[in-house]
């Protein structure tokens, strides 16, 4: 990079490096947001989105994808899915549908650890990642071992330039001796996607 260059870059950019996140925040709903998720509610859109999501789930399974297209991953130490938004579903919707499933996971004993927001200049686009971390109560079983339920679950929401891209949902283990086993991520999809 030349001298001119340089300062240039200096002058006109905006201080952070390419793919670091230029804002950090609390996710917090607004009082619009919470009044509008409880009509979202009421109208079931909850159970149009999970009817979907549950059939490409299935589908994907078996080796076949559909146009909302859910993507799954499983190792020892973690299980995700992911669900993409498609043209037919709104964007307030698919935005609900994300603090849908974190309240799902609470109906399951979990705590919310926090919620937060990073927007990211990705250079050809905007990405905008909402996240809700939630944590198992760490209970005592009978066997003295702390009862890790289904792991610790992360709940991302990403856009892309303002438009809804996808949801991912990963649990992750705790390998330690001290920990219950997990109990099958399979049982959690099927409590969240209420089939």
């Amino acid at each position: 990079m030349s001298f001119a260059e340089n300062i240039l870059d200096k002058l006109f950019s905006n201080g952070n490096a390419p793919n670091e996140p230029f804002v950090s925040e609390i996710l917090e709903r607004s009082k619009n947001d919470k009044a509008s998720y409880q009509k979202w509610m009421q109208e079931n859109k909850h159970k149009e989105l999970s009817q979907i999501y549950s059939l490409s789930h299935f589908l994907k399974k078996r080796l076949i994808t559909c146009s909302a297209n859910v993507h799954i991953f499983n190792s020892r130490s973690a299980n995700a899915f992911s669900i993409s938004c498609c043209k037919y579903i709104d964007a307030k919707s698919f935005q609900h549908y994300f603090d849908f499933l974190k309240n799902r996971v609470l109906e399951k004993g979990y705590e919310l650890q926090h919620s937060d927001r990073e927007i990211i200049d990705r250079i050809h686009y905007i990405e905008t990642i909402d996240r809700h971390y939630l944590k198992f109560p760490e209970i005592m079983l009978p066997t003295d071992k702390i009862n890790q339920l289904y792991g610790n679950i992360q709940i991302e929401h990403i856009t892309i330039d303002d438009r809804p891209s996808y949801i991912k949902l990963m649990a992750s283990y705790q390998l330690d001796s001290k920990f219950s086993e997990p109990i099958s991520f399979d049982k959690l999809t099927r409590h969240l996607f209420d089939f």
